[in-house]
């Protein structure tokens, strides 16, 4: 059985803003800003499994649920194990109750779906959620402290066209502060002629920092706007990869054809994505297990693994029922977990570890995760109406980024409509560690720095609060990458997928996560004999290095990096 050649359906896309836009992406196309399909063979071939396998996939997170669906709807028998009583991980949701008895339900933090996530919007479309459950944001503003703001709305989506846009009238990333930058040609070299395999090359072995200061942004308008960007990888910049950044940059900004401003959730997570994406699953004969712990993974008698599971209050299985240890048998599986869970599994797996102690060296490498904390408040006061709904900040830390919820969400703004004032939501995303581990006095600094950069609230009376700092997004530090683990390991039939993953494509954050899902549903159908699944990114070399003949720049790098083999990506 075949199938046609994969095609993206962009349901989620931004509508044009008139005959300008539409020009301005039809040029931008024709010089090859558009997805791209990445997996060779993408539903070329057999497409169903015989039911006769199955996997077990642990973590319930956005790379388990895209392994988990893209497994079901091959006809392959799956499991989806979750320790928590709600699905998502980082982009859960769940209900707390405040100080005055009311119920609200907050997710792990404000997330802004931008367009580009081409493979979390086709899980989206195939599960029939509506794109009006996630509307596009007003506007995306990004406010120094120096005074200095701007919202990314007006300009054009695609490059190069929002470059020379910006260039004219940006107050960050104008000519005249290019001028002022000391190698305008390294940020060239790295971001306009990016390749994945050159760039991993020249610049993993130094950090983020110091490749800004190689480039001289100190003063100028463009080390506001890279140190924003940076940082919202949830990273920092003086120990963070300059090549994970870079990557970053072409993936957000210099390759996307979709724009900057992105879509949001108008309930919450649970109700606009989580139940749909559930559902779903179900639908296509997939099992899903909420309140149940994957604690480690062996072999058993017959060849296949054993998984160990653990039982937890909250679960699908009701308080009534016997609670502990049991094991569950599958031919293949995917670990989809944070990187503190990952570590946890391998390390209780003893007997898997003794006989492959590469995935114990694997585990062992990965980088410590970075804190982030969200401080969500219910104040007796509104901010100017003529704030954005998101603002970026520079200048205010350890405070990077303001989201007004009562603008977004319908039961904050059903709150507003009753009590009056507003509801908002500071994010640090990389917080200093000595803060981060001591959250009432981060959550002053946050506060306090919410009334410096929005004035208008000085006064403001906090009414109610509900504030938390994780440790749980992953790190990519300098020299990095080559421990960074892949899908398959060095255990055969045992699969990694999760934001911390090597892939091919150049993807970021939540769309790192459902490619690797992808990623690691397609190593297994594979070993079926079954056609992959395909991955769309953004381009995955930068425009003006396509545009040159041959692929190469126009100047030669100093030092071996100048030597480089092109990238066949």
């Amino acid at each position: 059985m075949t199938d046609r050649r994969p095609v993206l359906v962009r349901s989620f896309s931004r509508p044009p803003r008139g005959v300008g836009d539409r020009v301005a992406t039809f040029l931008a196309e024709r010089i090859g800003i558009r997805p791209v399909q990445s997996v060779a063979g993408a539903r070329d071939g057999p497409l169903r499994a015989d039911g006769a396998t199955s996997v077990v996939v642990a973590g319930g997170g956005l790379a388990g649920m895209s392994a988990a669906i893209r497994l079901a709807s091959r006809g392959v028998r799956v499991r989806l194990i979750e320790r928590e009583s709600y699905l998502g991980g980082k982009v859960g949701a769940f209900p707390v109750r405040l100080a005055d008895g009311e119920q609200h339900v907050v997710e792990h933090g404000f997330h802004g779906f931008f367009l580009q996530y081409y493979n979390l919007y086709e899980l989206l479309r195939e599960a029939r959620v509506p794109a009006s459950d996630f509307p596009l944001v007003d506007d995306y503003v990004i406010q120094a402290a120096d005074g200095r703001s701007e919202g990314l709305r007006g300009y054009p989506r695609t490059p190069p066209w929002n470059v020379l846009a910006m260039a004219r009238r940006s107050p960050f990333l104008n000519m005249r502060e290019a001028r002022r930058m000391k190698s305008f040609a390294t940020m060239r070299d790295a971001f306009v002629l990016y390749d994945p395999d050159e760039v991993r090359a020249r610049w993993d072995a130094t950090s983020f920092a110091e490749l800004s200061r190689r480039m001289g942004l100190e003063g100028t308008g463009f080390d506001a706007i890279f140190r924003v960007f940076g940082h919202s990888f949830f990273s920092e910049s003086a120990s963070v990869s300059a090549a994970e950044i870079v990557k970053n940059f072409h993936f957000f900004f210099f390759a996307n054809p979709e724009g900057l401003l992105f879509r949001y959730c108008r309930t919450d997570f649970e109700q606009a994505l989580w139940g749909p994406l559930r559902r779903h699953l179900e639908s296509l004969g997939g099992v899903v297990e909420l309140g149940t712990e994957v604690v480690a993974v062996e072999r058993n008698g017959a060849g296949r693994f054993a998984v160990r599971v653990l039982d937890a209050a909250g679960g699908d299985r009701g308080e009534g029922a016997e609670r502990g240890e049991r094991s569950l048998a599958a031919d293949e599986v995917v670990l989809a977990l944070d990187v503190p869970g990952l570590k946890r599994v391998v390390a209780a797996s003893t007997a898997l570890t003794a006989a492959h102690p590469e995935l114990a060296r694997a585990a062992d490498a990965l980088a410590p995760p970075q804190p982030y904390a969200v401080v969500r408040v219910w104040g007796d006061r509104d901010c100017l109406p003529g704030r954005a709904s998101f603002t970026s900040l520079f200048g205010y830390e350890p405070l990077d980024s303001v989201t007004v919820y009562h603008r977004l969400q319908e039961a904050s703004r059903d709150w507003v409509a009753g009590h009056g004032g507003g509801v908002f939501e500071l994010h640090a995303y990389t917080p200093p560690a000595e803060d981060a581990r001591d959250p009432e006095h981060l959550e002053a600094l946050l506060v306090a720095q919410l009334r410096r950069a929005f004035p208008e609230l000085d006064g403001m009376r906090i009414l109610q609060r509900h504030a938390r700092v994780r440790w749980d997004f992953p790190g990519f530090p300098v020299g990095g990458a080559a421990s960074q683990p892949r899908t398959s390991t060095a255990v055969p039939g045992l699969h990694l997928a999760g934001d911390f993953v090597r892939l091919d494509v150049p993807v970021a954050l939540m769309e790192g996560a459902v490619a690797s899902g992808v990623a690691a549903a397609n190593a297994i159908l594979a070993g079926l004999g079954l056609a992959p699944e395909p991955i769309w990114s953004v381009p995955p070399r930068g425009v003006l290095r396509r545009l040159l003949p041959g692929g190469r720049r126009g100047r030669a790098h100093h030092g071996a990096a100048a030597r480089l083999p092109e990238s066949t990506a």
